[in-house]
């Protein structure tokens, strides 16, 4: 009996052989040298001859097979083509439509000729797939979960669905059964290097990052030229912070796909991270080149051009981030402090109250309490240079902080919010001794202190629960100012 993991390329190897011209005598002849019996091959095929089915050749040689006669064999290759019937062409044609779409990044648009082509053939399990792909990308993770499911539900060897949805789930932060539905994969297809590199992204997420790179690994050693291996691999070294390596892997992924812009973004904030900024710069630019309306890029690029001293042309590059996301109050900071270096304290502020025309307390409480805290600081340090200089009017600066810490603090939920709070609150006692008004910062400086008790006994508690789980964002915060891009899997199932 020939090892299971072989059954696939055996009936690859007799079909080959069928179309080629092979009658009932020959096959018994290569059923022997391979010391087969005709009823085991015949029963693997039964099993597991639908996921085959899917390839347009597979389908013919199978015909050619179902024709040999009355033997074990071509009545079970009759059966399969009965049960898969041949997908009507109004169908197809949406759905290679929609895998065009999806393609160019017209989600919606795919979701359209998918939802179409299912409608006219509703046991297509590539569309459910692929459906389910467009979703995914448009976030819409439970409506994509249950497009998978239908497909696997259709076709239950189908390893790209069960990929596809391991992709999902790791989306979601679901990472234990993101890694069995690729475990699921990689035991029906286990050369599918897109299921290793979706398991090494769960495993990643799982903080398990060794085990995620040896995923990564076996997914290059099925298809060395599989960019987004090279690219995962980039993000767990990242991570465990080895960073030339990292270099290394986001350039080999380039080599392979010199125009996805996620790899040259990602390899901007690695390089970033050995203070290289030239080359800094020069990864983000080609990233921008690639996507303008990246505004992570522009955002980071002005983050490098301040720290070599190019404060001028660093606001530029936070100018444009704003214009295609203006209610990032990431990005109002650091203009912010560009335009305090180049200008001063009143500019500072001028600067960061422009950014209420977008962050409201209402709409990102988040983003305009950090605000106001800024101004707040900016208020205190000019207070202190004020001081410094012996000029009378320094408590009035004092005041104005205080103003502002008070403002947030009115909306500043503490539940919502901890360690805003605590932030807020040690500011406030240094206004307090800046004023020497020294119980009243103790005061402040106490409560902070409680505070930072509650942080960590609440982390504590979570850590417990959860185990330590490293959420994947589309785009995860690196360092305060830095960002890095996370790959969301190629999920296109093409209909051969």
């Amino acid at each position: 009996m020939a090892p299971q993991g072989n059954y696939e390329a055996l009936i690859r190897e007799l079909l080959t052989g069928i179309k080629a011209g092979w009658d009932y005598k020959r096959m018994q002849v290569w059923l022997s040298s391979k010391a087969l019996q005709e009823q085991e091959l015949a029963h693997w095929l039964r099993e597991n001859g639908s996921a085959l089915c899917r390839e347009t050749k597979i389908r013919n040689q199978l015909t050619s097979l179902a024709i040999l006669g009355l033997c074990e064999l071509a009545q079970a290759a009759s059966e399969i083509l009965q049960q898969h019937k041949p997908i009507p062409t109004g169908s197809r044609k949406l759905f290679e439509r929609g895998n065009y779409l999806l393609g160019l990044g017209k989600e919606e648009e795919a979701i359209i000729h998918y939802q179409r082509a299912i409608e006219l053939h509703p046991n297509f399990e590539q569309a459910w797939s692929n459906k389910g792909a467009a979703m995914s990308k448009l976030r819409r993770y439970e409506e994509a979960i249950f497009c998978f499911e239908r497909a696997i539900e259709l076709q239950p060897e189908f390893y790209l669905a069960w990929s596809n949805r391991s992709a999902t789930l790791s989306d979601m932060g679901l990472y234990e059964e993101a890694i069995a539905s690729c475990n699921r994969a990689i035991e029906i297809r286990p050369d599918c290097h897109l299921a290793w590199n979706n398991r090494g992204i769960a495993l990643g997420g799982m903080e398990k990052y060794l085990e995620a790179i040896s995923c990564c690994n076996r997914a290059i050693e099925i298809q060395s030229d599989y960019h987004e291996a090279w690219f995962t691999k980039g993000i767990i070294l990242v991570e465990l912070g080895r960073y030339q390596e990292a270099i290394s892997s986001y350039d080999l992924a380039i080599d392979i796909a010199p125009n996805d812009y996620r790899c040259w973004y990602n390899r901007g904030v690695v390089i970033y991270k050995v203070r290289r900024f030239e080359e800094t710069i020069a990864s983000y630019d080609r990233a921008i080149e690639l996507k303008p309306d990246l505004y992570q890029a522009w955002y980071n690029r002005g983050i490098a051009l301040g720290d070599l001293g190019r404060y001028t042309n660093a606001i530029s590059s936070y100018d444009r981030s704003i214009e295609i996301k203006p209610d990032n109050y990431q990005i109002w900071d650091n203009r912010g402090k560009a335009l305090g270096l180049l200008h001063g304290y009143r500019v500072q502020i001028d600067a960061y109250n422009q950014s209420f025309e977008y962050i409201h307390p209402d709409t990102h409480p988040e983003g305009w309490i950090f605000l106001q805290q800024l101004i707040g600081r900016t208020h205190y340090y000019e207070g202190n240079a004020r001081q410094r200089e012996e000029r009378w009017d320094s408590q009035s600066y004092y005041d104005d902080a205080l103003n502002c810490y008070h403002n947030a603090l009115k909306i500043l939920a503490y539940e919502n919010f901890p360690e805003l709070h605590f932030k807020i609150s040690i500011d406030i006692s240094r206004v307090y001794f800046a004023k020497n008004n020294t119980p009243v910062a103790y005061q402040f400086q106490s409560e902070a202190v409680d505070i930072l008790k509650n942080i960590f006994t609440d982390r504590a508690t979570a850590n417990h629960k959860k185990g330590s789980l490293l959420q994947y964002d589309p785009f995860h915060q690196l360092d305060e100012d830095l960002e890095i891009c996370l790959h969301l899997p190629d999920l296109t199932d093409n209909c051969e």
